[in-house]
């Protein structure tokens, strides 16, 4: 599966997904975003320059995460959910947007 994107079509960006994705580190989400390009724990981990146990530790701590926000259910917890249920390679730029938007209006005396 290694080189082949986990990710299919897009799908319109969960409220969810945005509030757990603002949670993760920024090495997790490279770690995630490696991972919905379709490159295994051994490929990511050497795009990242860190162990592939550092990824797995990554991909563990994204889950939970994801879980706890209810972005996905504990019973459908891996990778290629995560990447084919929020159409993750064609929405991470408006997630993304979305999270730095909501980050903003959380803190609107910051942006003056």
């Amino acid at each position: 599966m290694s080189g082949t994107p986990l990710v299919d079509t897009p799908a319109p960006t969960h409220p969810d997904f945005v509030r757990a994705w603002t949670a993760l580190t920024q090495q997790q989400r490279r770690a995630v975003r490696l991972r919905c390009r379709g490159l295994g724990n051994q490929a990511a981990a050497a795009e990242l320059g860190i162990s592939d146990n550092s990824v797995k530790n990554h991909l563990t701590a994204v889950f939970r995460k994801m879980i706890a926000a209810g972005a996905v259910a504990p019973h459908t917890a891996d990778m290629a959910h995560i990447c084919r249920h929020y159409g993750y390679a064609q929405a991470l730029q408006d997630v993304e947007r979305q999270a730095a938007q909501l980050a903003r209006s959380r803190h609107p005396e910051e942006q003056r």
